[in-house]
């Protein structure tokens, strides 16, 4: 088992339960108990858990706790892949493409190798890896290093954006409240996100069905400063018709969408 997967495993179980013991940890997961203290170190590190004497908690999150990449990359991954799948289904070869930084914008960027010819804006180092494996041209913003994320963000970030005009921008936020509009956790990257939505000729939001679980910090933007959302067909089909009375073009992945 990876250690990303373990960490996610033990969040997980910590979560379910409410708290656990070293030694139930280690045992359910087949590790040492040294190698679950030190996860746990870390994980308490990223407040992620409450580290206690003998075991760890349930960490009592705030709107402004945002999780980690090395653990989001495993989350939902199917859900994301299915988002993905239709989202790429709105490109078209010779397109100029802006791609947000995300762990749904990354699954958008493995499925471009089927084009040649297309430009790729973002800001989101791992998306620039993926998109760099291709033919198509890239374009990394750059600016100041978020690590807990691996995106590039400030006004440097925002400066470059000035210059650029894409046709479609495939956004990522953290939360959606159909009240409030598309929300994320941080603060960092609201304003270069503004800037996208802007100057994009068509704004796609790509939003899994967790985004709508959960509320965050602060508002993007409104629900109507967008096009287009993808979701999965899962969603509570009271919050897509919210999506759609809002003008939204919604479309529906199903777990045939899925790339294999």
């Amino acid at each position: 088992m990876l250690k990303p997967e373990r960490y996610e495993k033990i969040v997980q179980m910590v979560n379910q339960r409410g708290s656990a013991t070293v030694e139930e940890l280690a045992a359910e997961l087949n590790v040492s108990k040294a190698t679950i203290r030190r996860d746990l170190l870390h994980l308490g590190e990223d407040r992620m858990l409450q580290r206690t004497h003998g075991g760890a908690t349930k960490y009592d999150k705030t709107l402004t706790a945002e999780v980690p990449i090395y653990l989001r990359i495993h989350m939902q991954k199917e859900e994301k892949e299915r988002v993905a799948a239709q989202a790429v289904r709105l490109i078209q070869e010779g397109a100029t493409i802006y791609i947000g930084a995300g762990t749904t914008g990354r699954a958008l960027a493995a499925q471009l190798g089927r084009f040649h010819d297309l430009t790729v804006v973002t800001n989101d180092i791992d998306v620039a890896k993926e998109v760099s494996c291709t033919d198509n041209a890239l374009i990394v913003i750059g600016g100041q290093l978020k690590r807990s994320s691996s995106t590039l963000y400030g006004f440097f970030s925002e400066l470059m954006l000035k210059e650029f005009r894409v046709e479609t921008a495939f956004m990522v936020v953290d939360a959606v409240d159909v009240e409030k509009g598309f929300m994320d956790f941080g603060i960092d990257e609201v304003s270069l996100k503004r800037l996208v939505l802007s100057s994009a000729r068509h704004c796609v939001m790509m939003c899994d069905i967790t985004k709508f679980e959960k509320s965050a910090l602060v508002t993007v933007c409104p629900l109507g400063a967008v096009q287009t959302i993808i979701t999965n067909a899962e969603t509570d089909p009271a919050k897509v018709e919210c999506l759609r009375e809002s003008g939204l073009d919604v479309i529906l992945a199903s777990s045939e969408d899925a790339e294999i």
